[in-house]
């Protein structure tokens, strides 16, 4: 084999590499966070504004995933009966995986779900709550096995 097919022969791999990088790259699905970006992005002071809320309370919100039960428990100074909101289980790499529930607190301060429903992951819970005019906003992590 001469020089010139041994060139021919390296341009036509090179292509054929690119191709497959190209058609791979425009094969993959890739999501944004929101699809509704902008408006969440404007929505976000909201969002800090509740944090440092929650920054006064004497105790944090706790999410505990067990026997196939997420139960999240609710501090104190947050009075069940004056509570609305929404609580979002955010999947990162699927966003069909996400779930959204309002907020159905029982007495004593705590919200139960069926978990076996979750697909297995990690998912971030985002509570969202206002609690008489109070805003509050926490996130925590959870790890969903099933």
């Amino acid at each position: 084999m001469n020089w010139g097919n041994k060139i021919l022969l390296a341009f036509v791999a090179f292509f054929l590499v690119i191709g497959t990088l190209v058609y791979k790259s425009f094969h993959t699905k890739s999501e944004l966070v929101s699809s509704e970006y902008y408006k969440d992005e404007i929505e976000y002071q909201k969002v800090i504004n509740g944090s440092q809320n929650v920054n006064s309370l004497s105790s944090s919100l706790k999410v505990e995933n067990s026997n196939r039960k997420l139960k999240i428990v609710f501090p104190k100074e947050i009075i069940p009966n004056q509570i609305t909101g929404t609580v979002w289980l955010y999947c990162a790499y699927e966003s069909k995986n996400d779930l959204r529930f309002p907020l159905n607190v029982n007495s004593i301060g705590e919200i139960q779900y069926d978990s076996t429903f979750l697909k297995p992951g990690q998912y971030l819970v985002k509570v969202s709550l206002d609690n008489k005019g109070t805003n509050y906003f926490i996130q925590k992590d959870i790890l969903i096995l099933q």
